[in-house]
């Protein structure tokens, strides 16, 4: 969906460009056009990575409107005529809403005096990035998006959209069970480099002064078995187990010191035995924790996808009984 912003159409001073992709606020970045001086703030179309959206750039899909991104292929507002245009994905026809049509109510008014304050704050260089998409997602969801209508003529983009939902489910359902694959395989990898390791961890402390990283992330696993242990039926197997992990975990945890040349000499054969089995859990942890981020983000889309196509089904109900679906009164929190 693609939002314009603009003061005045003779001039197109002032026009900003806000791209959403699959309910995703995205990148942004400030562009100076070549022909004059007028200034276009696009936000590219790919979407927040997961830092991004734990700060906050993600859209909050809770209030049940936001599926019209799904609907909706532009919106422009123009705040000299005081008009409000959409066009529907695939129409070749736009709608137009103004401010003096007989049903509009004070909420347009107030849509174009806060869309001033939305280009103030796009122009703004003491305002931040996130700052701005806050700003931005506000305007959208408070007074654009309850302005936009849809009628039966629509109904079949609905349908369309729902359909390209349950298809985006689908990939996410695919990619979820490669990545529970993946960390399964990994999982088992780590726990037979474990049983290589932790022994020599344990009896040298010079081991654990040239690998901490190794040892921190050895603590950490060793920690979650114990508390799995712990919430098991105790069994002499069970209880076994149990006290081998506490002894690895002070062991592990007790302070190191570093090799001595004489104890590097001693020792040579199994430093060099070591150094190999080191970087394959190195590198097989990284990838651990990076697919355990990549299916965190992706249950985090099939949420968000999955409430998108109800949404959908829920307006494609509504279609087939009335003329025309009003997006529903939303409350602030």
């Amino acid at each position: 969906m693609l939002l314009n912003l603009i003061q005045d159409f003779s001039t197109a001073t002032d026009i900003h460009g806000i791209q959403l992709k699959h309910g995703y606020l995205v990148e942004s970045s400030l562009n100076v056009t070549a022909q004059d001086t007028s200034i276009g703030l696009v936000i590219e179309s790919t979407e927040v990575d997961a830092e991004d959206e734990a700060d906050g750039c993600d859209i909050d899909q809770s209030y049940g409107i936001w599926f019209l991104l799904h609907l909706i292929d532009w919106v422009c507002v123009n705040l000299t005529s005081r008009q409000i245009e959409w066009c529907p994905i695939g129409k070749e026809t736009s709608c137009i809403k103004y401010v003096e049509d007989e049903d509009y109510d004070i909420n347009l008014d107030e849509m174009f005096d806060q869309a001033q304050r939305v280009i103030d704050c796009l122009l703004d260089s003491q305002e931040t990035g996130l700052q701005k998409h806050h700003v931005t997602l506000h305007f959208l969801r408070h007074h654009i998006l309850p302005q936009i209508r849809i009628s039966q003529n629509d109904l079949d983009l609905v349908r369309k959209a729902f359909r390209m939902q349950e298809q985006h489910i689908a990939a996410i359902d695919a990619d979820l069970e490669e990545c529970n694959n993946t960390r399964t395989a990994l999982k088992s990898t780590l726990s037979n480099l474990q049983h290589k390791v932790v022994p020599s961890l344990v009896k040298y402390s010079q081991v654990r002064h040239l690998y901490p990283a190794v040892t921190n992330s050895l603590s950490e696993r060793l920690s979650a078995e114990l508390l799995q242990l712990q919430g098991d039926t105790l069994t002499p197997k069970v209880k076994e187990r149990s006290d081998e992990v506490v002894q690895q975990l002070e062991s592990l945890k007790k302070s190191s010191k570093p090799p001595s040349k004489s104890w590097r000499k001693r020792h040579s054969g199994l430093l060099e035995e070591l150094e190999d089995v080191f970087v394959v859990y190195e590198e097989s942890d990284r990838h651990r924790k990076s697919w355990r981020l990549q299916e965190k983000m992706l249950l985090s889309a099939k949420v968000k996808a999955t409430l998108i196509k109800e949404q959908l089904r829920g307006v494609e109900d509504q279609l087939s009984k009335v003329m025309t679906f009003l997006p529903p009164t939303l409350k602030t929190r």
